[in-house]
């Protein structure tokens, strides 16, 4: 064989092997998920950095809040995201509200969510799905 089609030959097989290595290796999406008597909340993680935190209202009462926060940890790490209404929001059963916010560091560790409002708080341990 000529040196050539040798080279190509060979490069296409690296990329092949590369390629099916990547396929295998790569990063599926982790779901977290928990829930209590007023309040269900996912998290689903892709490969990059970012993961999606939904919250869902579940309570049969309505209420109003000026502000919702939600704490997330994990480990030693400890993340706050605000979300602040200029009219007070009426939480009805099934409101939902999403955040974007940090990939977990280690998906072996729960993730523990705090969500405040004016109403009060609620803490709810969020455990890992398998895909």
């Amino acid at each position: 064989m000529n040196k050539k089609v040798l080279f190509t030959l060979l490069t296409f097989c690296t990329l092949l092997i590369l390629g099916l290595i990547y396929f295998i290796s790569h990063d599926a999406v982790i779901m977290y998920a928990g829930e209590n008597e007023s309040w269900a909340v996912t998290c689903r993680a892709d490969s990059n950095a970012s993961a999606q935190l939904t919250i869902r209202y579940t309570g049969t009462e309505s209420c109003k809040t000026r502000q919702i926060e939600v704490t997330i940890e994990q480990g030693l790490t400890k993340t706050t995201i605000q979300e602040n209404f200029d009219e007070p929001e009426v939480l009805q059963h099934d409101s939902e509200f999403s955040f974007l916010c940090a990939k977990p560091a280690n998906d072996t560790e729960p993730l523990k969510v705090t969500i405040s409002t004016e109403s009060g708080s609620t803490t709810i341990n969020l455990s890992r799905e398998h895909n």
